[in-house]
């Protein structure tokens, strides 16, 4: 049974990253970590420091300096991290885009005449230019910020639960009217994106004629 075109991107993507795109997730995880605990630390620095020093007569500011040392480490960390997964998803993503370009080329070297006689030359040259410019913006972008969503939304919400399961069950049901809604824009507006990428086919055929 023949894959998706999907499953088949991804499969491409994890044979020719290698070892990067295991680093890249455990970089994303650390700064997905990181984001959230500032968030839990404001909490716990305010509750702790700022509130009791504000209550007492005599302040000592040496507390708070070094929770605020320590948040600047996770802020640091965080930053750090963030940097370091997008330089490689770059050299990454440009790494699969070139093989990408040359194993359709060497495609293109093999296939009929008659291909060419009933295709524009600028639909051709729009899979080399748009279809494969959208294929890096999924692997430079949409995969890495789709994946530390992932893992944020599942921190949130297991600190959410923790906090108030009430509201926790509100969010849910919200979220999930959300989803929906999303779904079928989704389904609609994937009709329209087609057409947009036809049409620019088109449009570059013209231009090439």
């Amino acid at each position: 049974m023949q894959r998706s075109p999907l499953v088949r991107l991804f499969s491409f993507i994890i044979k020719e990253s290698g070892t990067t795109l295991p680093v890249v997730a455990a970089l994303i995880v650390v700064s997905a970590l990181c984001t959230l605990s500032m968030a839990v630390f404001l909490r716990e620095l305010i509750d702790n420091y700022i509130a009791p020093m504000l209550q007492s007569v005599t302040a000592d500011y040496r507390p708070l300096a070094q929770a605020l040392l320590k948040l600047c480490g996770i802020l640091l960390a965080g930053i750090a991290a963030g940097f370091i997964y997008q330089l490689l998803m770059v050299k990454v993503s440009q790494k699969i885009m070139m093989k990408l370009r040359l194993n359709t080329f060497d495609h293109m070297q093999e296939l009929p005449l008659k291909y060419f006689d009933s295709i524009s030359h600028g639909s051709i040259m729009s899979v080399y230019t748009n279809d494969i410019e959208t294929q890096r913006q999924v692997i430079g972008r949409t995969l890495p910020e789709v994946f530390n969503a992932g893992i944020t939304i599942a921190s949130v919400l297991a600190g959410m639960i923790v906090m108030s399961w009430h509201l926790t069950a509100v969010t849910l049901l919200w979220t999930l009217v959300l989803y929906v809604v999303s779904v079928r824009l989704g389904a609609m507006s994937k009709a329209y994106f087609k057409e947009r990428q036809e049409n620019m086919a088109r449009v570059n055929g013209f231009i090439e004629e």
